[in-house]
């Protein structure tokens, strides 16, 4: 699931929202904002209703498995795993002092290495309940 879909689906969680209401809460474009809608309603998250495009039980649950992790501007997301097996993998992956970094960078763009290697999530939050 994309952010815009993210959004999209917290957005409709509260009230029935129109697209034009959706466009401008979410700043896509027409065509980002319908392929959005499209994709969410053909998987079932969202349905359109006389008064705008509302969230289904499908589309709650989605939400409401989906963990989000935010360290500084960077967000992590991940769906469908719960809490107790991130905590395992976490330890599994972390250090003697219980941290982990993940390093990101575009093999397809060597000049972003320099800056991108800077990128480290360390997401210790993870790890309070060893």
């Amino acid at each position: 699931m994309t952010p815009a879909q993210r959004r999209i689906l917290e957005l409709t969680k509260r009230k029935p929202r129109t697209f034009s209401e959706l466009r401008r809460d979410t700043g896509l474009t027409d065509a980002g904002l319908y392929k959005a809608l499209q994709s969410l309603e053909k998987g079932g998250y969202i349905q359109k209703k006389d008064l705008g495009y509302t969230i289904t039980t499908k589309g709650l649950n989605a939400i409401e498995r989906e963990k989000v992790f935010r360290q500084g501007s960077i967000t992590v997301f991940y769906e469908g795993v719960s809490e107790e097996k991130v905590k395992e993998i976490c330890k599994a992956l972390s250090d003697e002092e219980g941290k982990f970094y993940i390093h990101a960078f575009r093999e397809d763009n060597p000049s972003e290495i320099d800056e991108i290697l800077g990128l480290s999530i360390l997401v210790p939050e993870l790890l309070d309940n060893k």
